[in-house]
């Protein structure tokens, strides 16, 4: 547990649990935004959200994110789902929680062009650890690459921001891990803005990537699943798709469902490097 306290009223918050405040973090960071809004009477609302494909995440923010976020903060979570996007969002309304995102770790109300991982975890390579899996989780994932004749069975494990500052962190964090990989930098145009791409190539990649991190993403733990199966894992297939392939196999099956499971969380942050 951590102690944390905001100045402007969030001093509620206080004794969270620190492994699920990390991770939920980097969901925030990653597909995640917040803002004060104006109702009538000049009443300001305090809103969360956190978005995602309404197929391939939507497992994911419902079984996993919407539970993690009531248990964390203790709020009334509603989805809605926007069709012709294919988005899928969960939002909360919260003074208290939207003041200690941005006092306590500074998280950007609005836009989140220059976002950075709070320096309260960085401090932890445990927590640094939960907040990476959550950003992979939302703002990156797994695919499989052709190799060597071999039909996409080559594994790249990958991650994109505007943040330039986040992207440095994050290959930071990635080298005291001893995770070898790739940072590219993509300038800017007049039409786009500068981002940062980093990959993780490889067998040898994955496996250190999983021991360390992991995922929590049935999207992507149900790639790696088949690919352990079949030897490959061909772009386009939808999570439903591939976890009717995997249901055949009890055993992947009851591990994705512990991995993608907030009530199978154990302790400790690797829990897949106990599942794979």
């Amino acid at each position: 547990m951590l102690q944390l306290s905001s100045a402007h009223g969030a001093s509620e918050l206080v004794r969270l649990n620190t492994s699920l405040l990390a991770e939920e973090t980097g969901i925030h960071i990653g597909d995640g935004s917040m803002g004060m809004y104006e109702r009538a009477h000049n009443k300001k609302v305090y809103r969360c959200t956190v978005s995602g494909h309404s197929v391939e995440d939507k497992d994911y923010l419902l079984n996993y994110v919407r539970p993690l976020l009531s248990t964390l903060y203790g709020v009334n979570v509603y989805t809605s789902e926007l069709k012709t996007r294919k988005t899928l969002m969960l939002g909360y309304e919260s003074r208290r929680v939207v003041l200690f995102k941005h006092d306590v770790l500074a998280l950007p109300i609005g836009k989140k062009t220059r976002i950075r991982i709070p320096d309260v975890f960085l401090d932890n390579i445990s927590l640094a650890k939960l907040c990476l899996r959550g950003l992979f989780d939302t703002d990156g994932g797994v695919a499989f690459r052709n190799w060597k004749r071999r039909s996409y069975s080559y594994p790249v494990v990958h991650f994109t921001s505007t943040s330039l500052e986040l992207v440095s962190q994050v290959s930071e964090l990635l080298e005291s891990l001893n995770i070898r990989h790739e940072l590219l930098i993509q300038p800017g145009t007049r039409l786009f803005k500068a981002a940062g791409r980093i990959r993780i190539y490889g067998k040898n990649g994955l496996e250190r990537w999983l021991a360390e991190v992991g995922f929590r993403n049935p999207a992507n733990i149900s790639k790696i699943l088949l690919w352990r199966r079949e030897g490959h894992c061909a772009p386009g297939s939808s999570v439903v798709e591939r976890m009717g392939r995997l249901n055949s196999a009890e055993t992947c099956a009851s591990d994705l469902r512990k991995a993608s499971s907030i009530e199978g969380r154990r302790r400790d942050f690797p829990i897949a490097k106990a599942t794979f």
